[in-house]
């Protein structure tokens, strides 16, 4: 009897189930083409709600400091600076950000398109 899990329970994860195929599907959107840029101007086409979570926190902490290296972007967003390295390069790949190496350090910037 000690091993049954709770109705409660089994909601629980069926939403963080939920969730986690919900973000796999932005994801798989948005590396097919959200980021491919607005014939017109050329900059990504995307929102904030677009994005898995994690991103979106870590693009929303590019945003307040402008530019900044993964320890700038992990003291903002309070995570480790190696899971802020392995997001910013996935928002560099998708176009929203840039990256610059100056020295030892890579800056990372919001992506400007003319």
């Amino acid at each position: 009897m000690s091993d049954m899990i709770g109705h409660e329970e089994i909601v629980r994860r069926l939403m963080m189930l939920e969730k986690r195929i919900s973000d796999l599907e932005v994801s798989l959107k948005l590396g097919a083409d959200t980021f491919s840029g607005s014939p017109t101007t050329g900059a990504p086409d995307y929102r904030f709600d677009d994005l898995p979570t994690s991103l979106a926190r870590t693009l929303r902490a590019m945003h307040a400091l402008g530019e900044g290296d993964a320890t700038a972007i992990s003291k903002k967003t309070e995570r480790s600076r190696s899971v802020e390295a392995i997001y910013l390069n996935q928002l560099v790949r998708l176009g929203a950000l840039t990256r610059a190496r100056t020295g030892k350090k890579v800056l990372f910037m919001i992506a400007r398109f003319c």
